[in-house]
């Protein structure tokens, strides 16, 4: 699965990278999805298979507790929804920020359900994150 979000975040607080901030933008979700059943005996072999990418409309919110002048602890979540039966994600994540430049790791949690071929695909993902952001 490759997933991106690309958003526009609005920051209500006066020190930018603190406080609330609420987000929307578009969640890209590529998918390769493939799942065989063959049991032993009289019963049919079950076949599916989601191999298509899926774009969203997404919306969130996150709250960002400035540690000291660069390092940034953040609580999010999020949902979108489209061309998906729909999404939501978590996380808690640390961030150390210089200038435009974001270098985060954390740990989030995330449900996807797509329908393709005339299946369903629930998919979670927990675990930790690495991720790269920019601001301008």
């Amino acid at each position: 699965m490759t997933l991106m979000d690309l958003g526009i975040v609005w920051s209500p607080e006066a020190e930018r990278y603190s406080g609330f901030e609420a987000y929307g933008g578009l969640r890209y979700l590529d998918t390769d999805f493939h799942l065989v059943i063959d049991p032993a005996g009289p019963l049919p072999t079950f076949d599916t298979r989601v191999n298509d990418t899926f774009t969203d409309l997404l919306v969130g919110a996150r709250y960002r507790y400035p540690l000291n002048d660069h390092w940034r602890l953040t609580f999010m979540g999020d949902v979108s929804g489209g061309e998906t039966e729909g999404t939501w994600s978590a996380g808690v994540l640390a961030g150390y920020v210089t200038g435009p430049h974001h270098f985060i790791v954390g740990y989030r949690h995330m449900e996807v359900e797509v329908k393709a071929n005339g299946s369903t695909a629930n998919e979670t993902l927990t675990g930790p994150l690495i991720a790269y952001g920019v601001s301008f």
